[in-house]
């Protein structure tokens, strides 16, 4: 948790990896000590990292620290550049990519995650004070990379820095999906080979949305099929 508040008090990209550390933390330790942890930790150390702003400007810091609306550049985006520019930079446009940012999220949460889709609140109730059934560690880590992965497929924007974000991710989540090894193989280079393409084009563009979205189907049908406590990578 530490590292998670130092990290985002240099980068606010850190979020993309909160819901699924929220998803370890409750099974791990129970609600209480989750929103102890979120409270004391994360925001403690926020404040006390922000120390000197907040004391001099508050509202200026907490505004720029954490801006959510700003827009970025069509000419230097990576994903989403076979849009129109008018298209890409409408605000609808923002709101329909969070909406399918969040739903995705709700889905791996309740089906792939969790417990929820066959106890319902009935799993809540048996991981109040963590969850009984152990997490492997192969399992933590995937629900971590998988949820960045979502972020980073429905972020309006990507510049070309973001592909330092994770890189070396995409290996592992190509090699933990469902698909033959033929295409474990070719998504990490065409991910690769989307990011390689000075300037962005309409080709690359959709190379890079494609890629994403087939590991995330990937990801989605090997833990259909896996119970979420037995997740390995082979």
């Amino acid at each position: 948790m530490q590292n998670l508040s130092i990290a985002l008090s240099i980068k606010m990209n850190v979020l993309l990896f909160l819901p699924g550390l929220l998803v370890i933390l409750f099974r791990a330790v129970g609600a209480f000590s989750t929103i102890m942890y979120m409270f004391t930790i994360v925001g403690g150390l926020q404040c006390l990292l922000g120390l000197p702003f907040l004391i001099h400007d508050p509202k200026s810091y907490v505004y720029a620290a954490f801006d959510f609306s700003r827009s970025f550049l069509y000419e230097w985006t990576v994903n989403w550049r076979f849009l129109d520019e008018k298209i890409f930079l409408h605000p609808s446009m923002s709101k329909f990519l969070l909406f399918l940012h969040l739903n995705v999220l709700c889905l791996f949460g309740i089906y792939r995650w969790t417990g929820l889709s066959s106890m319902g609140w009935r799993w809540i109730a048996a991981c109040w004070h963590g969850d009984p059934v152990p997490m492997s560690s192969s399992f933590m880590i995937l629900t971590l990379f998988t949820s960045n992965l979502i972020g980073i497929t429905f972020a309006r924007s990507l510049h070309y820095q973001f592909f330092s974000w994770y890189f070396h991710q995409i290996p592992l989540l190509a090699w933990a999906s469902s698909w033959p090894l033929p295409i474990r193989l070719a998504l990490p280079l065409a991910v690769e080979l989307a990011w390689n393409v000075f300037p962005s084009t309409n080709l690359s563009s959709v190379i890079l949305l494609i890629a994403h979205i087939m590991l995330l189907v990937g990801l989605w049908t090997r833990r259909a099929r896996t119970p979420i406590h037995q997740i390995k990578i082979s």
